[in-house]
């Protein structure tokens, strides 16, 4: 509060996301936050958060008239969003962030081959909806949005891009190649990784296990990476409500 304080601010937004919204003790949490500080926080249902994440893609990635599959990989939730630069066609925030899934697979170091089928085999039955409407829709690139897209990034680039330009096209096969090293990799590897950051070492193995299994069952031929997601979209939103509408 001390940085709200010294800057003048004049209105102040907070929101939260699925970690909030899951736990039983949340809406304590939002009324000592409240009690506090006097911030209001507002707990945002997924179906916002996967439309304040599309708004943020949309201010760097070029979604044109074609049907963009944009996926943003949370530890709590995974929001999927089917759509083009006019509408969204599709979209749903699913339970299945990394900090769960790591929680209900225990995984080895490095991760087995039956503990990769295993997960897929779960995301394959979670997933069904985002299938469906993929079956449907067909997109052909996925849009990847801040976080472990991020991190695929930094480490394809030895560590040196750091999210300049905000939007880049990831090589498909560099990617898979970079999946095959992570499912063999041990966490101390990947904590040398040059662009690894440290709070991905753990949960980059599933991430990757997520985007690939989307990949495969999808047939997206394409990837491109955002930096610009759920933040930036309710940045957009504020301005473009002229601060008149909560999130």
């Amino acid at each position: 509060m001390h940085v709200v304080e010294r800057r003048a601010v004049d209105k102040i937004f907070a929101f939260a996301t699925s970690a909030i919204r899951s736990a039983t003790n949340g809406p304590d949490l939002v009324r000592q936050i409240h009690e506090k500080f006097g911030v209001e926080v507002v707990v945002i249902s997924g179906e916002r958060e996967a439309e304040l994440i599309y708004h943020g893609v949309a201010q760097v990635v070029d979604l044109s008239t074609k049907k963009h599959l944009i996926m943003d990989i949370g530890g709590g939730s995974n929001e999927l969003i089917i759509a083009n630069k006019n509408q969204i066609f599709f979209k749903h925030s699913f339970p299945l962030g990394m900090s769960r899934l790591l929680e209900q697979f225990k995984l080895s170091n490095p991760i087995t081959t039956q503990e990769v089928n295993q997960i897929e085999s779960y995301l394959d039955k979670e997933l069904r909806p985002l299938f469906e409407a993929t079956a449907i829709h067909k997109p052909q690139v996925l849009v990847g949005s801040s976080g472990s897209f991020d991190t695929y990034r930094a480490i394809l680039t030895n560590g040196n891009d750091r999210c300049i330009p905000p939007s880049q096209p990831i090589d498909m096969r560099a990617y898979l190649k970079l999946h095959q090293t992570l499912l063999t990799s041990t966490a101390d590897e990947r904590k040398v990784m040059l662009g690894m950051e440290p709070m991905r070492v753990e949960m980059i193995v599933v991430a990757s296990i997520f985007t690939h299994f989307v990949i495969k069952k999808t047939g997206i031929s394409r990837i491109i990476q955002s930096c610009y997601a759920l933040k930036e979209g309710a940045m957009w939103d504020m301005i473009n409500s002229n601060g008149n509408k909560s999130l």
